[in-house]
């Protein structure tokens, strides 16, 4: 005869037994959830209750269309080219699109400077288009315009510049040169379109 112990179904020993394996089995899946919740934490982040996804730094992209909008545009400026026409395509995408969604992006970031200083001047480009469509003629053809408006428009985004340049002071030394540089661009743009022989455009 085996020295063997049969438990009742409900004997005392057999519900503490039936206990023991679901503290086993709860902290097992206490466990996984553990492991799927690190996991998780690889590619997402919880910031007071509510997930953000995680999001490449768009800087580059916004660094991109301003630095090819601006090639482009400059060459018309300084009689390279002639028109700005097939500039207009470049100020849409590149110079006012591109920095935008950088803009957009950086707001998820948490990053108010960049966010402001890519949105800020992604509106500067889709005003800047218009502006090249009305004066090629491409749109509001036969309207008297006043190009002075124009340069009210170019003082305020130095004003705006400015402010943002002593903000990128803090920040790194190569952001600071652009914003820095940027200033005497909009002050040139600034003379350029309050100098006197400039007139009421038709």
């Amino acid at each position: 005869m085996w020295n063997k112990k049969i438990y009742h179904p409900w004997s005392h020993m057999h519900l503490k037994r039936i206990r023991r394996r679901l503290k086993e089995t709860s902290y097992l899946k206490i466990r996984d959830i553990k492991k799927e919740v690190t996991m998780a934490n690889s590619k997402d982040m919880t910031i007071n209750g509510h997930v953000q996804t995680v999001v490449a730094d768009p800087s580059p992209l916004g660094l991109l269309g301003l630095a090819l909008v601006t090639l482009v545009a400059s060459t018309s400026k300084m009689g390279i080219t002639e028109g700005v026409v097939y500039v207009v395509p470049w100020a849409i995408f590149l110079g006012a699109l591109a920095q935008f969604v950088a803009g957009i992006f950086d707001f998820k970031h948490n990053n108010t400077f960049g966010a402001t200083a890519f949105c800020g001047y992604g509106f500067f480009w889709f005003a800047m288009a218009l502006f090249y469509m009305i004066s090629s003629g491409m749109i509001c053809k036969g309207i008297a315009v006043d190009v002075h408006q124009m340069g009210y428009a170019f003082l305020g985004y130095f004003a705006f510049t400015f402010i943002m340049t002593f903000g990128a002071m803090g920040a790194h030394k190569v952001l600071f040169m652009i914003f820095f540089l940027i200033d005497f661009l909009f002050l040139g743009l600034r003379r350029s379109r309050c100098h006197p022989c400039h007139d009421i455009e038709q």
